[in-house]
């Protein structure tokens, strides 16, 4: 296991959490918790009174001494007696930590914390909070299910500034699903589902704080997102496809959206809108749009602030959008991502069959159609633009699209603007445009 070390210290928010909870985070190259790598001081286990009994009497017969033995520890002897005689629901892992230290110290292995954790029996935070029974440790979250969860509290989910998750959607089937996947990693935690207080016809999950400790080890920092910035883990990136798709697909059933177009063919795509209060696009925004790409899907963007919302409390927030627009690439989002939310597959679906295929004329008859217009329109001293071409030759706007980026490969045609965002028109665009150079 590589781990590296790091502070955070982005923003306001950042400085909150750094100096509520701890001095530094690990960053899990490989998706995998271990015990040792969540905070002693906010985690409580528990194992069986058998082996709690065997640890300290262990230790005792190194000390010979509970007063001793104590000291040795640093702990009161009233914790030796506590772990001894099981008498709560946990300890404090700070104590399992430093007598697992001190057997280990004196050649009893078997109580390292990585022996110890496959024995843990439940684990929870401190104070009076619901356990995760016997959790399914180390917690591995570079499986599908595990990138699941993490899209979840990314995208529609979310971590409280005190450590508690909660998952926000239209669909208790999206709810249900997250909560299948988070048992399959970490085990069996309890949940609570109910109605939003304000949108009834939304609905809520949310989990114990012990939940959020395990997120927060994984790197995902607490509070509101807009505020934080939070990134996709490194590790998703180097997972293998099935994990990546499973992290892009919970990314657009909960912000994901489709656009069949217009009659002219023009406006088709998938798209997906983040938020932030600052004016630059998110980085789980440009984290996703990385991971599609991985897939050998092209997205456009991110485009923004496409839009504005400003929150009952007076903060601002500007969103920014990806989109998938190609034919060719909403083919392989189709076939290799889609969606699991049954409205937004068949509207993607009506989306596909919305495509006209375009009759195949012989010779290269078509790709010498649209090199005349744009030779006629930069012959006139009129702008070269995929919709002009397009609306000249009545063909659709994909199709012309690929055409022309051939066009660009042969040198026929380059690229003279890149499409733009236009602010000062709500969001619109300035079209790509192309200069003929044959």
């Amino acid at each position: 296991m590589i781990l590296i070390h790091y502070s955070i210290i982005g923003n306001e928010v950042s400085k909150i959490v750094y100096f509520k909870y701890k001095k530094f985070l690990y960053m899990i190259v490989n998706g995998i918790i271990h015990l040792a790598y969540l905070d002693p001081d906010l985690v409580m286990v528990r194992f069986t009174r058998k082996l709690q009994k065997e640890m300290i009497e262990t230790s005792f017969s190194i000390s010979h001494s509970m007063t001793k033995l104590a000291k040795e520890l640093g702990v009161n002897k009233t914790s030796l007696y506590d772990f001894l005689k099981a008498r709560f629901d946990g300890m404090s892992l700070r104590f399992v930590k430093k007598l697992s230290s001190f057997l280990v110290k004196n050649g009893f292995d078997e109580f390292s914390l990585t022996n110890l954790e496959c024995k843990v029996k439940s684990i929870k935070s401190n104070g009076v909070s619901k356990p995760i029974i016997n959790p399914k440790l180390p917690f591995n979250f570079s499986t599908k299910p595990g990138a699941d969860v993490i899209a979840s509290f990314l995208f529609d989910g979310g971590i409280t500034s005190q450590l508690y998750p909660f998952y926000v959607n239209n669909s208790l089937n999206s709810l249900r699903k997250l909560v299948r996947n988070l048992k399959s990693v970490v085990g069996d935690v309890s949940y609570s589902i109910r109605r939003h207080s304000q949108h009834r016809e939304t609905f809520i999950v949310e989990f114990p704080k012990i939940v959020g400790i395990i997120l927060y080890a994984l790197g995902l920092v607490p509070g509101r997102k807009v505020r934080t910035d939070p990134e996709i883990p490194k590790f998703i990136f180097k997972a293998d496809d099935t994990v990546k798709v499973s992290f892009i697909r919970r990314a657009f059933d909960d912000d994901g959206s489709v656009n069949t177009g217009t009659n002219n063919g023009s406006g088709k795509m998938v798209s997906l809108i983040q938020y932030s209060i600052k004016k630059s696009p998110p980085k789980r925004l440009i984290g996703l749009k990385g991971l599609i790409e991985q897939l050998g899907i092209r997205v456009n963007g991110p485009y923004g602030p496409v839009n504005k919302h400003v929150s009952k409390d007076g903060i601002t927030t500007h969103g920014w959008m990806i989109q998938i627009s190609n034919q060719s690439d909403i083919r392989k989002f189709a076939e290799k991502i889609n969606f699991s939310i049954a409205s937004k597959r068949k509207k993607l679906g009506e989306l596909l069959s919305s495509y006209v295929l375009p009759p195949k004329l012989k010779k290269g008859e078509t790709k010498r159609k649209v090199i005349e217009v744009c030779k006629k329109l930069s012959d006139n001293g009129k702008e070269i633009t995929i919709r002009k071409v397009a609306k000249t030759l009545g063909k659709s706007e994909s199709w012309i699209a690929e055409i022309m980026r051939e066009l660009v490969k042969e040198g026929v045609i380059k690229v003279s603007h890149e499409k733009l965002s236009m602010r000062k028109f709500r969001g619109g665009f300035a079209r790509k445009t192309f200069e003929f150079l044959q």
